[in-house]
């Protein structure tokens, strides 16, 4: 069975002109029509497939080296030791914050106080001094 260049291309998810690319380049073989159009076998396409999807196998074929693990152990380890550190200055900050956050409240509370208290005061030596007019 063959399929039309439209149809292969909307098979495997890629673009008309990158699948007219491949065949001018020769990764896909295609019979060309009269009339100038391709005809791709669907045995074809599942090659190609293959090709723009490797499986699984083939990637873990790539692994990395006990010395690139190594490595990147290490650098796990330090980025989880950076990690801690900020965690530390975080919740240093945070106490730090707090602390402030309750002197602030603290003074603000001793304000309100003498302020209530002058208030009082300077009533009581208002109504002493209309007292005495009298």
């Amino acid at each position: 069975m063959h399929v039309t260049l439209g149809q292969a291309a909307k098979q495997l998810s890629i673009r008309k002109a990158t699948l007219s690319r491949y065949i001018k380049q020769g990764k896909i073989s295609a019979a060309k029509q009269e009339d100038g159009s391709y005809r791709i076998d669907a045995s074809e396409l599942d090659r190609v497939r293959e090709i723009l999807r490797p499986p699984l196998e083939q990637k873990m074929e790539q692994s990395v080296t006990p010395l690139e693990v190594r490595i990147l152990q290490r650098e796990i380890d330090l980025l989880r030791e950076t990690l801690a550190q900020k965690d530390k200055i975080i919740a240093d900050v945070m106490g730090e914050r707090d602390k402030w956050s309750e002197m602030a409240r603290s003074l603000q509370e001793e304000k309100q106080k003498l302020l209530t208290a002058g208030s009082v005061g300077a009533k009581r030596r208002m109504w002493a001094w209309l007292s005495r007019k009298s």
